[in-house]
């Protein structure tokens, strides 16, 4: 059987009606510890240390990417109620500023360069980064 529902993990209660063994895991525990303990469990051993995926990060340079350390505002969301306040974005980028952090504003369609744009024209730290592929993006989480 699966693991009881954890936060932030999908979780059916009626599937218990298909097993009859179930293995407790904390809440709060990460979707791959999770899976990695009910497998563990289901297999009968122990997991004693972190996983090891093999992942190194990408070899790749950016003309964009600020020498020093920089904030990415996230601005783009697919529900117009997710949308924060474009006041708020500049508040933050005003204060940032005064902490000497550039902003970096990337974007995935028309709509989102738009508001990039709209938001780095009130924001002296800010830049609207270029169409960025899935491995210059990954350059932001460093």
């Amino acid at each position: 059987g699966l693991a009881n529902g954890t936060v932030g993990s999908g979780y059916e209660g009626i599937s218990r009606i298909f097993h009859d063994q179930s293995v407790a895991v904390d809440p709060y525990t990460h979707a791959v510890l999770r899976g990695r303990l009910v497998a563990a469990a289901a297999a009968g051993y122990i997991v004693d240390r972190p996983a090891v995926f093999g992942l190194q990060p990408p070899v790749c340079e950016a003309a964009w990417m600020p020498p020093h350390p920089f904030v990415v505002f996230f601005h783009g969301t697919a529900g117009a109620a997710k949308k924060w306040a474009r006041t708020n974005w500049i508040a933050v980028a005003n204060y940032l500023q005064t902490l000497a952090l550039p902003v970096l504003l990337p974007w995935g369609n028309a709509e989102e360069k738009a508001e990039a744009e709209a938001m780095a024209a009130v924001m002296p730290n800010a830049a609207v980064l270029p169409a960025l592929s899935m491995q210059e993006a990954t350059l932001l989480a460093y």
